[in-house]
């Protein structure tokens, strides 16, 4: 990194620098004069190297940048760079930073050049799919495992990483020679085939092992995506966290007293053995093809309904038309008075009809609405119901004699305990209910305005 004896002092970076760089790196420069107006957000490349710049700055116009040389200043930090949208090479090279930071919106960028900073760990570019160069030499990198942080990136043909606290181990180049099958250049050497063999033998049993445990973590990430995807569908049909025990263990869970009856002996046994109850996909998953099915029936009767009096408005059309076009055949000897009461009159039915088939259409889609959400709200009653009158009628199993005597014995201290819960139980099923009603309300108001707002547009 690069040291001296006097700091220099620090420039700040604004939009004339900016605006002086462009006019010097641009290739018209010598045909533009002073007064020459430069479209600044237009510029695509700019160089500000030995500048003295401590911080990044005044970059927002500049949406079309592609190139961006900011190398041999005092820079401690990477930012201000998001606007960058179309930027492909950026080079901060013998500055100050100490992390990597600050990239996440330069999804474009091919070309990194972090070389000769204080950085100590690899970080933060998961968003850079399209990096094919990579330089971060001489900086304080001393985890060689941190270089496979790297791995995600399967454009990357070119590595510099030397001088860096692992460039001098032994193994260094075969390391990440083998990690690494797509690169080309390694230190701004040639990666040689006869190196790529080398290196493959000698880890073969570690990139084994590596693929496996990313198999694996990959299987679990697709697990994860399918347990959200199942949520999400639940929470579609408003029964989230419907479909297992959350509900009624989080009630035991939260129970008040329960230590009270736990200290029966048997009991905790008991509650052990005790079977929660438990929805099934199934029955879930029945009920959101019910709704599916209503929806689609709800759907196909609108678009029945609305192609039969679309129809009768285009009959309604043509008659007019044909009752106009009688009006202009007819002879010069009726008067242009009586021509104009004619065509007044067609005119007052064709409104008065069509006026007609509006008011039809829109009872039509009243009446089919109306049974839609009568029928949505059946659905879910009808499931909360069934749930919990199975809830009530499972019955627990037999209690050991023991247990028996004990509960009587202490009668006074379990009663009270499991009144308190049960009622306790009946309130927080009570909201459940509430939430999942409120919730195919909201959803029936807002879908009962979509369907206002389309027909009174249509």
């Amino acid at each position: 990194t690069r040291s001296s004896n006097m700091d220099p002092v620090p420039n700040r970076m604004n939009r004339e620098m900016i605006q002086n760089a462009i006019e010097k790196n641009s290739i018209k420069s010598d045909l533009m004069s002073k007064e020459d107006n430069i479209c600044l957000p237009e510029a695509d490349v700019i160089k500000l190297e030995y500048q003295n710049i401590q911080r990044i700055d005044s970059l927002q116009e500049y949406t079309s940048l592609v190139r961006l040389d900011l190398n041999n200043n005092l820079i401690k930090k990477i930012q201000g760079l998001d606007s960058l949208i179309n930027l492909t090479w950026l080079n901060l090279s013998f500055n100050r930073i100490e992390k990597i930071q600050g990239l996440t919106s330069l999804q474009k960028l091919k070309v990194l050049n972090l070389s000769n900073n204080q950085i100590t760990v690899i970080e933060n570019m998961d968003t850079l799919d399209n990096l094919t160069h990579f330089f971060i030499g001489c900086n304080l990198l001393n985890q060689l495992e941190n270089v496979l942080y790297l791995k995600r990136f399967k454009k990357l043909v070119h590595i510099y990483m030397k001088g860096n606290l692992f460039s001098n181990e032994d193994d260094y180049q075969f390391f990440i020679v083998a990690f690494f099958p797509n690169l080309t250049v390694l230190d701004n050497k040639l990666i040689l085939q006869e190196l790529k063999e080398k290196a493959s033998s000698k880890y073969q049993d570690d990139i084994e092992k590596r693929n496996q445990e990313e198999s694996q973590k990959q299987l679990a990430e697709e697990v994860l995506q399918k347990q959200e995807a199942e949520l999400n569908l639940h929470k579609e049909a408003f029964v989230e966290y419907l479909d297992g025990p959350h509900l009624f263990k989080s009630m035991f869970d939260e129970d008040m007293f329960s230590s009270d009856v736990r200290s029966v002996p048997g009991i905790e046994d008991l509650l052990q053995s005790y079977p929660l109850f438990r929805f099934s996909n199934t029955q879930i998953d029945h009920k959101f093809e019910q709704r599916e099915r209503e929806l689609k029936s709800f759907s196909s009767s609108q678009d029945e309904v609305e192609t039969h009096y679309k129809n009768q408005a285009i009959q309604v059309l043509e008659d007019f038309n044909r009752q106009i076009k009688k009006l202009e055949q007819l002879t010069l000897q009726n008067s242009v008075s009586e021509e104009l009461s004619r065509g007044y009159d067609e005119i007052n039915k064709l409104s008065e009809r069509l006026m007609t088939l509006e008011f039809k259409l829109i009872s039509k889609l009243e009446v089919l609405l109306f049974v839609l959400v009568h029928l949505i709200v059946l659905t879910c009653e009808s499931f909360i119901t069934f749930h919990m009158l199975s809830l009530i009628l499972k019955s627990p199993p037999a209690l050991p004699f023991f247990v028996c005597v004990q509960l009587f014995t202490d009668k006074i201290k379990v009663m009270h305990a499991l009144n308190t819960n049960h009622k306790l139980h009946l309130l927080t099923l009570n909201d459940r209910e509430q939430k999942l009603l409120t919730s195919v309300s909201s959803w029936k108001i807002a879908f009962f305005k979509d369907v206002s707002s389309y027909i009174y547009y249509e």
